[in-house]
């Protein structure tokens, strides 16, 4: 791997799946430096659901914006951990939120897709479970699709996976572009109006 600002990487050499455009290390400590920034987005909005009571979603998007910041300046497994963790834990938040009723045995579901993800841990089986998640939270809140919230969070939750796809099947023509740090600051609104609508 090519390295700009220095010859090796500063905690180690990368060891995740996912390759992201961003040019690498062009500071010496952080590998991803706008991705990493942008993670930030994250942790402002975690803070605002719990000023909203949304304690338990504000907490799991505080995680996420850590474990993505850690992901994104080391490059290193245990931050991809933390990142994918945090956000499969942020969407059975948002489904024990449309399904109320069933609040406890989504917590047992919660531990069991953590579970899951431990033994199963790779990229592939995490995308198809972030998504399946992803759309089953989409059926689960459809009939509420006129209200403003719901609205923003589908549109800016479809915009910005769009944004993540370019990143990670256009790079060669998109590596002037920031299409990664799109993503998070997208998904970090996205959780906000979408979390603030259940």
């Amino acid at each position: 791997m090519e390295y700009k600002n220095c010859s090796v990487a500063y905690w180690g050499e990368p060891d995740i799946e996912l390759k992201f455009c961003e040019n690498k290390y062009e500071t010496p400590y952080i590998a991803e430096y706008y991705n990493s920034m942008t993670a930030i987005s994250y942790m402002i909005v975690g803070f605002i659901l719990i000023f909203n009571k949304r304690r338990e979603a504000g907490i799991w998007t505080i995680f996420l914006g850590i474990g993505t910041f850690v992901m994104h300046t080391t490059l290193r497994y245990y931050g991809k951990w933390m990142d994918e963790v945090s956000m499969l834990m942020l969407e059975m938040v948002a489904i024990k939120r449309v399904m109320i009723q069933y609040d406890v045995y989504i917590d047992y579901l919660s531990f069991f897709v953590f579970i899951l993800y431990f033994f199963i841990n790779n990229s592939h089986f995490f995308i198809v479970m972030f998504f399946g998640l992803l759309l089953f939270i989409g059926h689960k809140t459809y009939y509420k699709l006129k209200e403003s919230g719901i609205l923003c969070y589908t549109f800016l939750m479809t915009v910005s996976i769009l944004f993540w796809i370019i990143d990670q099947l256009f790079c060669d023509y998109s590596s002037n572009y920031n299409f990664h740090a799109l993503w998070h600051v997208g998904t970090a609104l996205a959780i906000l109006f979408g979390m603030l609508a259940i």
